[in-house]
Formats: C-alpha cells, structure tokens, sequence
C-alpha cells in the first residue's frame, strides 16, 4: 500500500468515528446501568438477572468475534513469520515449525 492510500484511509476511519460521535445519544450509555437497576429491584430479580447478564453476554460474541477474525487476517497478510536476516534469504518460521514437528 502506498503512502497516499493510507492518508486516504485514515482520513475516512476519522470521518465514520466523527459522524459516530455527531449522531449518537448523549445518554446512551445510560441505558445498561438503568435496564440492571430496575431487573435487580423486580420481584423475580434472581432470575431476570441470570437471563440479563446472559443476553449480555451473548450480544457481545458477534463483535468479539468479528475483531478476531479481522485482526488474524492482518496478522496473516502481515508475513509476520517471515524474517530477514543479514542479506539471507528469508525463512518462513511457521513452515519450519510444522515440518520440525510432523
């Protein structure tokens, strides 16, 4: 990648965080701390609170998921494993590890 499609990009990541931060709710951070506060205060909290915090957690799998996925294809286009040393030719480290070991 060149020099100028890297300002390229850079410069639009910084125009989708802005119009993140323009469009979104000053109190939407509120709403998580307010929705356990009123399941911890109902009748039934044990297991309203057990189903809330699962959902919880079930909601954050997708994007969790999604950043590993985006940062192993980085990792792997990066040639990470690959390394140059003193003008030799270059060794592929996970190649090398899998031959070592089968």
């Amino acid at each position: 990648m060149n020099v100028r499609t890297c300002i390229k990009i850079g410069f639009m990541l910084i125009g989708v965080v802005a119009i993140c931060f323009a469009v979104s709710s000053p109190t939407f951070a509120q709403g998580c701390a307010m929705c356990k506060a009123t399941v911890e205060n109902s009748a039934a909290a044990r297991a309203q609170l057990k189903a809330f915090n699962i959902g919880t957690l079930a909601l954050l799998i997708p994007p969790v998921t999604m950043m590993g996925v985006i940062l192993g294809f980085a990792y792997k286009r990066s040639g990470s494993g690959e390394i140059e040393i003193d003008g030799q030719e270059k060794v592929d480290w996970d190649s090398e590890i899998e031959t070592t070991l089968s």
